[in-house]
């Protein structure tokens, strides 16, 4: 009996990494975009779908930051053992001004099918693509790029 127990106890313990080991990764599922009017603390609409250029001063107000939400799916209830990490970086247009966020957030576990994590970007009037990716094991299993136009008028 003895035996029969310690080996159900190892087969056990055994098949635990494999479990953890075969739960992929999370991805990169879309990103969300809003204007922060700075005279009001005011957002706009979500802009992450326009593509054509965005004019960052209405009846609103004037923006020169941009919230971004990068929104990632993965399984509800799950421990990523592997470590994956969540790498995001905004680079403006003019080349004289380069990189405007860079950023890693680590990813552990998912309470949900989802998961936000949020960068502001300084867009200055001027328009920046935005890259988000998952680095897991040192590979990049999931990425998600996006450039907005953005001017702030005449």
């Amino acid at each position: 009996m003895k035996i029969l127990f310690r080996t159900l106890a190892a087969l056990a313990i055994l098949a635990v990494p494999a479990l953890a080991a075969d739960v992929p990764p999370p991805k990169v599922d879309r990103f969300r975009a809003y204007l922060i009017y700075e005279d009001t603390g005011e957002l706009s609409k979500n802009l992450a779908k326009v593509d054509d250029q965005i004019v960052a001063n209405d009846d609103k107000g004037t923006s020169v930051q941009m919230i971004v939400d990068v929104v990632l799916s993965g399984k509800p209830n799950q421990l990523y053992e592997s470590n994956p990490v969540l790498r995001v970086s905004a680079r403006s247009d003019l080349d004289d001004i380069g990189t405007l966020v860079e950023k890693d957030y680590p990813l552990v576990f998912f309470a949900k099918d989802e998961l936000v994590r949020t960068v502001v970007v300084d867009h200055a009037c001027n328009g920046f693509t935005i890259d988000a990716a998952i680095i897991d094991g040192g590979n990049k299993v999931s990425e998600l790029s996006k450039t907005f136009s953005i001017t702030c008028g005449d």
